[in-house]
């Protein structure tokens, strides 16, 4: 499973996981606040990587600014193996990506995750 950073959204903004095995994300609902609701990524209406432009037009009160400062340093390999690890991690992930995105219930997401992780997602449409 791989994590998404939120940032912005119109559920209970906590982190989603992506299951690229069976192509699902978990999302964090009201009735499922710490599981997460299993959403299929065949429900993504959008997909696209954040501009200013794109965020506004989601969302007036979204701010791209503020998601990309808030983009985690933190690194489990960096705590595992140092700075070794961190830049291991950088090269086997690939970049962050920071993207908007809305699923066919309603919910939007401004969030970052790595781009080898973006890549799969955009591959499963």
């Amino acid at each position: 499973m791989a994590q998404i950073q939120v940032h912005e959204g119109t559920h209970l903004n906590k982190d989603i996981f992506f299951n690229a095995d069976t192509l699902t994300f978990d999302i964090p609902t009201e009735k499922h606040p710490y599981i997460g609701e299993s959403i299929p990524v065949s429900d993504l209406e959008m997909i696209e990587i954040a501009t200013y432009k794109n965020v506004k037009e989601v969302d007036r009160n979204w701010n791209l600014s503020e998601a990309k400062s808030e983009i985690s340093a933190y690194s489990n390999w960096g705590v595992a193996f140092g700075i070794l690890g961190i830049l291991g991690e950088s090269l086997y992930k690939g970049k962050q990506v920071t993207f908007i995105a809305k699923l066919k219930n309603g919910i939007k997401i401004l969030a970052t995750t790595h781009e080898r992780t973006f890549n799969k997602i955009i591959e499963s449409i």
